[in-house]
């Protein structure tokens, strides 16, 4: 680390941001002195010493001073008032009265605020007090209700609206979040009590004057032996039309303009669908075909080319992709018999060598430029239908198998898409849209104490880019299953629009024409229901692996091919068949158990390859088998050993944005997915701080010893933890977003390979044979097709049920599927007409926009899946009105169209420290000079803004958090947070970057009247060392006495960035709850990743 300095910066404007506190809760840990929020102005000051002299003695007068220098955008402090002010700033007076000018201006300001920080603040103290101090308390006593101190005729109410309000929120358990919502409605200049609707119901039938979505109906069968015996044998399923929401989404100028369609993209960062295979070779989706002087050529012909060596080769067209911007042809090659592997040149194969090929598969295919290609050829694939004509045959494939080539018949292949599709052209002059369609079908409960579920059919256009595809608002909902019918009859509209997708259609969108069509590429669902819609037993069958033929036995046996022994679409269809075909269920049951097959699945024929187009379900795949990991650790702990894993778990410094975990012995077994896989990335560093001897079992150490011969126990205490670090860097991998082509996919393997061979070695038993372990075996070749892993997860998908688990109680619950539709088709007009979409006259409706950049109204389209940025499932809390801009002036001034404020708005400070605080945190007083900062800053001023002149002001504040959005990219907004201990990392120059814990954020008001905030920091330096056991990189933090680094930045250097963490390296000095303060060593925590 080297004094370089960073970046360029943003230049936060004290017009830009403004302080804000929390309410004021006493805590434990920090005694900080909350603050009602004060709004920066962005004028300078006149020179006015009168007038500063009189607000010293008298507030009342000052305020209004302070707004007419407000709406002038003048005011200038002279030095002399600076001086008067820092003297005055440590009166105790002064504070006490300055504090309570600040109450009330911020009341006149934002009556919301302060409401919810003042009006509510001794039941927070009352809280705080109860957490902090462990005293018997009483609550809730008696009080003498009819005293009436205030003479009100409603007593202790005051008035009749706070009574009323009382009794309200009272009688239907209000939320906050609802009445602060209704509060910005009553206290808006535009409402008017006597344009209310007595009636509700009037009220709701406003939503038929809205552009809503069609919800069609069918009838169904229902399974009576599955429902109550008052069922009918029939009822009526809704259904949304596929077409219909592809019509909607190609409307929604937000989402239109980010959509893809075009060719497969060959990328060194692999994020999207449209960076997998599918998608390149799939001319659903990709392009198919291309024109050249030479002819026409189609994915799937086999050419004669040129090599980068300008030697003659034959190869088969795989796909035409984009490699920097230029189209190019993907190749698989073709072998000659002098260019096989030596192992492979048999006397068989050398006759009629002449006329013979061999496909070569490989898991990188070469490029090469169109201008290669020579020239058809025509070759027999000798599992197709033999041609009158052809140059040369083909009858095996070359591949490699554990590193070791290896050969099989060309009937076991994945066949190029090419072979079993038949596409209408489509009409030449019109612009071609191809749709990437992402199926996904799950049940789930409706009711918590009665079993009634329903099967959510969704649907995702793979078009968008990964950011948008995670959050809720891009999840369409196509119908809901309803309870005892079967997927099978509800799904067969949908089917009907897919095929009439697959042949293509004119639409005309906004006055122009568009070809329209595409089809399935992918079908996620859960692991077992996966396997249904395949066609394929469930995991627990002998062989119930949906990608291969591994028996039970064979499930987690390495050297078990599974490209020999892969299942194949062609072959599966040709084995149905002859399923079918067999007089006598009994025989039929027999056979389908041989094979592992059951019924055709209900999107069959619309799976073009079923063993590549549903592919295994990494999530569950990776928490099932993590599950499993813990309980075997769990059942060889002593007592003990459990207590000193709670008792660790309890101090262990997690990150700042964690909920709190359940207890992971006692409440393991009612975890839920997302718990296990984030225990997993704290429990390697727990082992290794409390396990010993005494917390394991003496008979699993001596078997395990004895077992993998290791010299000593300590070693299977050492072989645990690093087979946890192992799983965990495995799960990180899987659960990559964003993966560098040249690297991630051998990475992948080898962390899969680690994984299987640490965990069959810590427990055999429980481990040998598990489906879970056998799926890494797939993951790999999955995220090939798909471009991640992660793009075919459906751990985000599961989180939409909650959208309709939560409108569930809101509802009468008759008729359930319609009203929840009918709900939901409320929420996407609303988002639609939002983002700009077309009423039913063709015209763009703005109210809603409005809405949305009206800062005390905008809260109503925002913390629920309306809302088109800063709104997915990793974050979806509800924006908070302290969010929200409260210039009197601003009128309806948008964060949307205000460019200045886009690329870095939003900016807030938060609790603002007093002198006991900043002492406490290893400062003197909030003065530069005095804590010896004056250098730095004035430093940080040259480095970072070109100003070399002395300071003027050398007064700062300290605060406990800042929060800022930046604009990275168009409609593309990063939210970040910083919080006063947290470990972020800093850009540094040439597109480097450093890690340091944040010690403390600076606001100091620069010499042209602007406010610049900075952070005060540690630095983390790289030693190039690495824990044996856990394999992350170790650190050291700088020491106080280390000045060699600058230790002020702007907060603006601080980069986006999820999962940065550092835990402590402890020694023997360490305990549980203490760690040794000369121990500078740290552990970066490598395991940290979003699975959901």
């Amino acid at each position: 680390m080297s004094r370089h300095r960073l970046v360029q910066p943003q230049n936060f404007k004290s017009s830009e941001f403004r302080i804000r506190a929390p309410k004021k809760i006493q805590q434990e840990s920090s005694n900080h002195k909350n603050v009602y929020p004060t709004h920066l102005s962005a004028s300078s000051q006149q020179e006015n010493k009168q007038e500063n002299n009189e607000f010293e003695h008298d507030y009342y007068e000052f305020e209004q001073d302070y707004r007419e220098f407000e709406q002038n955008h003048e005011f200038e402090q002279d030095q002399e008032f600076k001086q008067n002010y820092q003297e005055f700033e440590w009166n105790h007076e002064f504070e006490q009265e300055h504090q309570e000018f600040e109450q009330n201006y911020e009341f006149e300001q934002n009556y919301q605020e302060f409401e919810r920080n003042y009006e509510f603040e001794q039941d927070y103290e009352s809280d705080s007090d109860f957490i902090i101090n462990n005293d018997p308390k009483t609550f809730d006593g008696k009080k003498n209700f009819f005293s009436n101190e205030n003479n009100s005729e409603f007593g202790p109410f005051n008035s009749f609206t706070i009574m009323a309000f009382f009794l309200w929120i009272t009688k239907h358990m209000i939320s906050t979040a609802a009445y602060q919502d209704l509060i910005q409605i009553l206290k808006h200049p535009l409402f008017k009590v006597n344009e209310l609707c007595s009636n509700l119901q009037k009220l709701k039938n406003y939503r038929q004057k809205l552009p809503l979505m069609e919800i069609q109906s069918h009838m169904v069968p229902v399974n009576i032996h599955k429902t109550p015996s008052t069922s009918k044998e029939t009822t009526r399923a809704y259904y949304f039309s596929l077409i219909e929401h592809l019509k909607r989404i190609l409307q929604n100028p937000s989402i239109n303009s980010k959509l893809y369609f075009g060719p497969g993209i060959y990328d060194e960062a692999c994020e999207e669908f449209w960076h997998g295979n599918l998608w390149a070779e799939s001319p659903l989706f990709g392009q198919s075909k291309i024109v050249t002087e030479r002819g026409n050529f189609v994915c799937g012909d086999f050419i004669r080319y040129y090599t980068s060596n300008h030697n003659i080769k034959y190869g088969q067209i795989r796909s035409f992709i984009m490699v920097k911007g230029i189209l190019k042809a993907q190749i698989q090659q073709l072998l000659s018999f002098d260019e096989i592997p030596l192992h492979f040149k048999s006397q068989d194969r050398l006759m009629n060598a002449s006329k013979k090929l061999w496909m070569l598969e490989e898991t990188i295919l070469p490029i090469i430029d169109i201008i290669n290609i020579i020239d058809h050829c025509v070759i027999w694939l000798e599992d197709n239908i033999l041609p009158s004509y052809f140059n040369f045959s083909i009858a095996e494939i070359i591949y490699k198998f554990n590193n070791r080539w290896k050969i099989r018949s060309i009937n076991l292949r994945h066949q190029h898409p090419i072979e079993h599709l038949q596409l209408q052209e489509p009409p030449s002059g019109i612009p071609i849209l191809k749709f990437f369609l992402d199926f996904y079908y799950d049940d789930f409960g409706t009711f918590r104490s009665t079993y009634h579920s329903l099967g959510g059919v969704y649907l995702q256009i793979g078009n968008m880019p990964q950011k948008l595809r995670k959050q809720l608002q891009n999840h369409f909902i196509i119908g809901l299953v309803p309870f005892g019918a079967n997927i099978r009859d509800f799904i067969k509209p949908f089917l009907e629009e897919i095929h009439q997708l697959e042949h293509g259609f004119i639409i005309t969108i906004n006055n122009k024409k568009y070809w329209l069509t595409g089809g399935l590429g992918i079908i996620t669902a859960d692991l077992p229901q996966g396997n249904d819609i395949a066609g394929i037993l469930r995991h627990n069958a002998k062989h119930g692996c949906r990608s291969c033929y591994a028996a039970k036995e064979d499930l987690t046996n390495i050297s078990f091919d599974t490209i020999l022994n892969g299942r194949y679409h062609q072959i599966t269809n040709i084995q149905f068949k002859e399923i079918q075909e067999l007089n006598s269920n009994n025989i039929r049951t027999q056979r389908s158990t041989e094979l592992g097959l059951r019924d055709l699945g209900p999107l069959d024929p619309y799976i073009h390859n079923r063993h590549l187009h549903i592919p295994q379900d990494p999530y569950h795949a990776v928490a099932g088998k993590v599950a499993r990991f813990l309980e075997c650790t769990c059942s060889i702990l002593t007592s003990q050993g459990e207590s000193s894993i709670i008792q660790y778990w309890k101090a262990f410094e997690t990150p700042r944005k964690w909920a709190r975990l359940p207890n992971p012995i006692k409440h393991r077994h009612s975890f839920m997915m997302s718990d296990v896989l984030r225990l997993l990335m704290i429990l390697p560093f727990i082992l290794q701080r409390c396990l010993h001897s005494g917390t394991i079992k003496s008979e699993y150490l001596t078997a395990t010893k004895e077992r993998l011969s290791l010299p000593h126990q300590n070693s299977v205490i050492k072989k645990l933890v690093k087979t946890w670090a192992l799983v965990a860097k495995a799960s990180k991998e899987v659960f990559s977003n964003i993966i560098l082509r040249s690297e991630y996919y051998d990475n992948l393997t080898q962390a899969l390979n680690n994984e299987h061979h640490a965990l069959l070695e810590m427990f055999p038993a429980s481990f040998e044979n598990l489906p879970n372990l056998h799926i890494n075996r797939h993951l790999v070749d999955h995220a090939r097709n798909y471009g991640t892993c992660i793009n075919m997860s459906v751990g985000i998908k599961e989180m939409v049920h909650r959208i309709f688990k939560g409108i569930v109680p809101h509802t009468n619950k008759h008729n359930l599927e319609l009203i929840l539709l009918q709900q939901i088709n409320t929420f996407q007009t609303l988002r639609y007409l939002a983002n700009g979409g077309l009423d039913d006259q063709g015209q763009q409706s703005t109210i809603f926009a409005k809405i949305m950049a009206d800062p005390k109204l905008k809260v109503l389209l925002s913390g629920w899946y309306i809302k088109n940025h800063n709104l997915s499932i990793h974050s979806n809390e509800e924006e908070s009105l302290d969010d929200v801009d409260n210039d009197k002036n601003s009128g309806y001034t948008s964060l949307i169209t205000n460019m200045t404020l886009i690329r870095c708005s939003d900016i807030c400070l938060r609790s603002k420290w007093c002198l006991p605080d900043i002492e406490a945190a290893g400062f003197i007083s909030p003065n530069l000079h005095k804590n010896g900062l004056l250098g730095d800053i004035m430093q940080v001023y040259s480095s970072y803004y070109s100003m070399d002149q002395a300071l003027l002001s050398t007064h700062i504040h300290f605060y406990n958090s800042a929060s800022y959005t930046i604009q990275k990219d168009k409609d593309d907004y990063q939210k970040i947070e910083v919080h006063v201990g947290d470990v972020v990392e800093i850009a540094l120059v040439e597109n480097a970057s450093g890690f340091a814990s944040v010690d403390a954020i600076i606001k100091h008001r620069g010499n042209d009247k602007q406010d610049y905030v900075f952070i005060y920091i540690t630095w983390f330096e790289d030693i190039s060392r690495q824990d044996e056991l856990l394999l992350c990189p170790i650190y050291q933090l700088q020491k106080n006495t280390n000045h060699s680094w600058y230790r002020i930045h702007p907060i603006s250097t601080v980069k986006f960035t999820s999962g940065v963490s550092f835990v402590h390296n402890c020694d023997s000095r360490c305990t549980v709850d203490h760690h040794e303060t000369s121990n500078f060593k740290y552990i970066q925590n490598n395991f940290l990743f979003t699975a959901i």
